[in-house]
């Protein structure tokens, strides 16, 4: 892979290095296997509501995951959510700015200030191009930064970087843990296995409205390490650039489709966090006042052809640890909406129009 993009992506962030991955969850693995080389295995701090593959990253690269509970508002972990987890064994704290809010890392600075020996992560994959209320671009503030590059994403190409920020390590201090100019080995049977596995847990537990059942998906770890420790950088570095040549356009076509949903939604029933003008919004949330009304949102908008998602599933669950209140009541309640260009007015309209008769 040329050094184009990787220069691109740092510069726009204001960061002063970067590695490519295969994926995104492909970095954070490296990282933390190179904090542990160096620290000790130990404890990871994940936020309960985001991608089970950051929380796989962690324990794949020998530690040992505390999911964080998350804001009601913000549907992020917080300062406060994250502080009582902190002890000698903590490694990392990854924040992640889920569907694109703002997860505020500014307001973790105290924390950082009383652990320098913890590594802060910021979790870009939802929110890249979009700005916080400091007018900085989201992901240039903390110790690293994960970016991910896929159709599914904010930008194409198949593919994930680590950006280094102000933490102590340097890419020269990685290991060939994941060989980065190796051959990709794609697995899409075993990484659409994992989603199959995880959205069936997920609907038996909103089925039996938040009833824990058994573990299975812990017995079944081994079977999915090779979906993150991943050889190969970004399959479509072009791809990728156009992308991000595109970012200001895709952030505002995202977010102008966002502020249709947020005003043309008037249902009591429904919160919708909040977006400031300038963030990126990856999908809209939808938190409904039940998990039924929720529900019957899905069905209805499923029902004539309009894509609505109830991801993410609190992976304090998933993962059988300890109970996370806020996340494990807001993903028993929430849906949410596509923002992207392939997303017509007239969809939305329809969307709002459904979504106002639940």
């Amino acid at each position: 892979m040329s050094e184009f993009l990787k220069e691109k992506v740092t510069k726009l962030l204001g960061l002063r290095a970067a590695l490519a991955f295969s994926r995104g969850s492909a970095g954070l693995y490296a990282l933390l296997v190179a904090i542990a080389k160096r620290s000790g295995s130990g404890e990871v701090i994940v936020p309960t509501l985001c991608c089970e593959t950051v929380a796989l990253a962690a324990i794949y690269a020998g530690h040992s995951v505390r999911f964080a509970d998350i804001s009601p508002e913000t549907l992020c972990a917080t300062p406060e959510t994250v502080a009582p987890l902190i002890t000698s064994r903590t490694r990392a704290v990854i924040i992640v700015h889920l569907y694109g809010i703002d997860a505020q890392v500014d307001s973790f600075s105290a924390l950082r200030l009383k652990y320098p020996n913890v590594a802060f992560v910021e979790d870009i994959a939802h929110a890249f191009g979009g700005y916080g209320e400091n007018k900085r671009f989201l992901g240039g503030s903390l110790d690293y930064t994960l970016v991910s590059f896929a159709d599914s994403k904010i930008v194409p190409g198949d593919g994930g970087m680590l950006l280094f920020g102000s933490g102590l390590l340097e890419p020269e201090d990685f290991s060939a843990e994941i060989p980065l100019d190796a051959l990709r080995t794609p697995k899409p049977r075993v990484a659409l296995s994992m989603r199959n596995l995880v959205h069936a847990i997920a609907d038996l537990w909103r089925e039996e409205m938040g009833k824990r059942g058994a573990p299975i998906f812990l017995d079944m770890l081994d079977k999915y390490k090779s979906l993150i420790v991943s050889p190969g950088g970004i399959a479509d570095e072009k791809a990728a650039i156009a992308g991000i040549d595109k970012l200001q356009t895709n952030r505002e076509t995202r977010y102008n489709n966002y502020l249709l949903y947020r005003t043309g939604i008037s249902s009591k029933s429904v919160m919708i966090p909040h977006f400031h003008d300038g963030s990126t919004c990856w999908r809209c949330p939808l938190v409904f006042e039940s998990a039924n009304k929720a529900s019957a949102a899905t069905e209805a908008l499923r029902a004539i052809g309009i894509p609505a998602s109830n991801h993410y599933f609190p992976l304090s669950v998933l993962f059988d640890t300890q109970t996370c209140p806020h996340g494990e009541d807001i993903a028993l309640r929430i849906i949410n909406l596509w923002t992207d260009e392939r997303m017509l007015a007239d969809t939305i309209k329809k969307s709002i129009n459904i979504i106002n008769r639940i």
